[in-house]
């Protein structure tokens, strides 16, 4: 079986850096065990991003943005949204219960979580889930958001069968 662990990560930090010399990050959930060993890891491997979700970013957000990495917090909920403006993040990203994995339990469609957790907050939002194409990437950003995040290539089947 293959460790998943930090060691794993300061592996693939390495072989990132031997591809490229442009900025990237690491995501990872807040309520992971070894969370502060990952966090520990993508500081000592020069991550220029880190995404989190899953808990508390104010658990580490001051510490990766005293080392020059920017912070993006995926929330399912305006009242999230709030503790991770209030936590100092970079970036939120208002994720629908269209997106895949754990959405957090209001069960909050992307189109409807987005333009409120843009008038609920001033950091900027990014829009997520079910975001599939150049139309649903047009209606986030008339909802607010200043960008999508997009989390799958499986989205764009319907564009490679045309």
């Amino acid at each position: 079986m293959r460790d998943r662990g930090p060691s794993q990560l300061a592996e693939e930090i390495k072989s990132i850096r031997k591809l490229t010399n442009k900025p990237y990050g690491i995501n990872t959930p807040l309520a992971m065990p070894q969370v502060g060993e990952f966090v520990d890891v993508g500081i000592q491997g020069g991550v220029n991003v880190v995404t989190t979700s899953a808990g508390n970013p104010a658990l580490y957000t001051k510490k990766l943005q005293m080392n020059g990495i920017k912070v993006i917090h995926v929330v399912p909920s305006v009242r999230l949204a709030k503790k991770a403006e209030d936590a100092g993040v970079d970036i939120i990203v208002a994720e629908g219960n269209e997106a895949g994995g754990h959405n957090g339990f209001d069960d909050v469609t992307t189109m409807c979580l987005s333009p409120q957790v843009v008038d609920a907050v001033r950091t900027p939002v990014v829009a997520a889930g079910g975001i599939c194409d150049a139309r649903g990437f047009v209606a986030a950003l008339a909802l607010g958001a200043q960008g999508v995040q997009i989390g799958s290539i499986q989205s764009f089947s319907r564009l490679e069968k045309g």
